[in-house]
């Protein structure tokens, strides 16, 4: 009951301080209340969790605290998307209308939370030291979305650096919303995949401990075994050396999948040099390619510079290769599209399109229709395959808790009609 207690008490004091600080302005006593609440919070049910710590509160303990580590991570990953999302808006703001950056980041820094004073700090400082807006964001690792530094050394390079900002705040935006997504989709596959290992093993120590004891006891009642019961059993023998190594393999998979989710979350929002997800998101990633080769050739300039600016600064090293070849080529001659169809950037079909568009007048808004086309598709497969496989494994968790309960259920029925 102390930790159930703890739980309430928790719940309580961080309720009370979030209504009552509302959006008023920073208050360091609500802040310590807060995180006096949560800690209150989580300690009393780590504590629920260590009281039910067996093979039958196996099946509750592991689940819920997945669910629970799920939601303080995502409460924490909105928090600081904010963050970023704010200062990139005051960043293309600053630029676009050719405002001094440096009191309007000093200013930031000062309203930044706990957990964002050193990176704000370290940013607004290398701007007041005269540093550039590129050496100051990346001294401020993770301080901005992961392609900051792309759009700045591109706009730098072409001379467009309100307009850069501006299309990747535009695809930034887009990105927030197909990275949410898919850390939920993720982070829910992943607690199904804990209820999986879970079930298993709880089945393990039921078909070694729990059914030969209701076996014994129907024996005793003279009563043969239910179908279903004589079904688990039989299935259990005959699978017992197969059984084992699934549930390793159900654990090994949910371990994966577990480090897929915290990278996706590091790279999404900056905290890793490299840009994870963009992996998993090809397509999305080209995208932005395109759309900044659309500023350039809007801005008269040559697509084998944009290219350089790219290949120089992208996060994703295997891409930075396949930009450096294309502008290698474009420089000696070969045509920009076919090179970077060669290069496995654009598709064969869009060469065709792309130089229709060029003799047409029109290849800006070539370029940003295939970008739009590009991430469209590429998000819609991403998800689709997530989601595939989270009903696939929601269904194998539903079978196993189904076939589990009728099989332990069944010769208690058995007794209690033999009693009666």
């Amino acid at each position: 009951m102390i930790t159930l207690r703890f739980v309430l008490l928790g719940v309580c004091i961080w309720l009370a301080t979030v209504m009552a600080s509302g959006r008023t302005a920073y208050n360091p006593i609500a802040r310590v209340l807060r995180a006096l609440g949560a800690f209150l919070t989580v300690l009393g049910l780590l504590g629920l969790f260590v009281g039910i710590w067996s093979p039958g509160g196996l099946l509750l303990a592991v689940p819920l605290g997945a669910v629970l580590v799920f939601a303080l991570i995502n409460y924490w990953r909105r928090r600081h998307e904010a963050m970023q999302d704010s200062l990139l808006n005051l960043v293309t703001l600053a630029a676009r209308r050719n405002i001094p950056l440096v009191p309007l980041a000093q200013a930031f820094a000062q309203d930044a939370p706990v957990w964002a004073q050193w990176p704000t700090r370290t940013f607004a400082r290398r701007l007041d030291e005269g540093h550039s807006l590129l050496t100051a964001t990346r001294a401020a690792f993770g301080l901005l979305p992961r392609q900051t530094t792309t759009a700045i050394q591109v706009g730098e390079s072409l001379d467009a650096l309100p307009e850069c900002l501006d299309v990747y705040t535009r695809a930034n935006r887009n990105d927030r919303e197909i990275d949410g997504r898919v850390s939920n989709v993720l982070g829910y596959l992943l607690i199904v995949l804990l209820t999986i290992v879970a079930t298993g093993l709880l089945q393990l120590f039921m078909a070694w401990r729990i059914m030969p004891e209701f076996i014994k006891i129907l024996d005793d009642f003279a009563l043969m075994p239910p179908a279903p019961t004589e079904a688990y059993v039989e299935v259990f023998d005959n699978t017992f050396m197969y059984y084992i190594p699934l549930v390793l393999c159900a654990a090994l998979l949910t371990v994966a999948v577990a480090a897929a989710w915290i990278c996706h979350l590091a790279a999404s929002l900056g905290m890793v040099p490299f840009a994870i997800a963009g992996s998993f998101r090809k397509g999305s990633e080209i995208a932005l390619v395109l759309q900044l080769l659309g500023l350039a050739v809007r801005r008269q300039r040559s697509v084998d510079t944009a290219l350089a600016a790219l290949a120089d600064s992208h996060p994703l090293a295997h891409l930075r290769g396949r930009l450096r070849g294309a502008s290698l080529d474009i420089r000696l001659g070969v045509d920009p599209w076919q090179s970077l169809a060669q290069r496995r950037i654009l598709r064969s079909g869009d060469v065709d399109f792309l130089r229709s568009a060029s003799q047409a007048g029109n290849l800006p808004w070539a370029l940003d229709e295939l970008a739009r086309r590009r991430a469209r598709r590429s998000n819609r497969l991403l998800l689709f395959g997530l989601r595939t496989f989270a009903v696939i494994c929601f269904v194998v968790v539903a079978a196993q808790v189904v076939f589990y309960a009728i099989a332990g259920f069944a010769p208690i029925v058995s007794i209690i009609e033999a009693v009666a």
